[in-house]
């Protein structure tokens, strides 16, 4: 099954090499190279053999990271701001995407040791998790961001909060708000 998995990767490797990384357009679509890529891994069909491991793993234990980072792949939304954040990585920080390169970035963001949105931004055995994580929004500091952590590390009553812990329970996130 992973000799299978291996010759894929392997094959799209070759074809999608030759393949322009980034452009410019005004509907902010900055890599169809990236997106077909994206869309092949997360493919909703019964010959893809990454939805076949991703289904037999949720149906072991849905609790693990990898499925909810593989669930949040799948996210339209979730895949335009990765396609965004490897755009800003070449364009502001001048970063070489290559195609070994942008493997390596979604195997780390899949099977590193957090989820997807937590090894988007760390990994120093990454040179492009490097370069994104100059991006890292937890950098950025306001004021009504810096309540809603508070309330979390309190254990506060918030009903915004529960909405929003309430909404990645789907997706096998999982947070304990119980007050330390």
């Amino acid at each position: 099954m992973k000799a299978v998995l291996i010759v894929r990767l392997i094959v799209l490797f070759l074809i999608l090499n030759h393949y322009p990384k980034f452009q410019f357009n005004e509907n902010k679509n900055y890599s169809s190279f990236i997106k077909a890529l994206l869309d092949n891994l997360t493919r909703d069909d019964d010959n893809n053999l990454f939805q076949f491991i991703f289904r037999r793993d949720e149906s072991v234990n849905p609790d693990l990271k990898e499925v909810a980072n593989f669930k949040l792949l799948c996210i339209p939304g979730v895949q335009n701001v990765l396609i965004t954040q490897l755009f800003k990585a070449r364009l502001i920080k001048d970063q070489f995407v290559t195609t070994r390169t942008l493997l390596d970035f979604l195997h780390h963001l899949l099977m590193g040791p957090g989820y997807l949105f937590d090894n988007l931004f760390t990994g120093a055995e990454n040179d492009l998790i490097k370069k994104v994580s100059d991006f890292d929004p937890a950098r950025l500091h306001t004021y009504e961001l810096d309540q809603f952590v508070l309330r979390y590390e309190l254990g506060l009553v918030d009903a915004e909060l529960d909405d929003f812990l309430a909404a990645l329970e789907p997706l096998h996130i999982k947070f304990d708000r119980q007050w330390r």
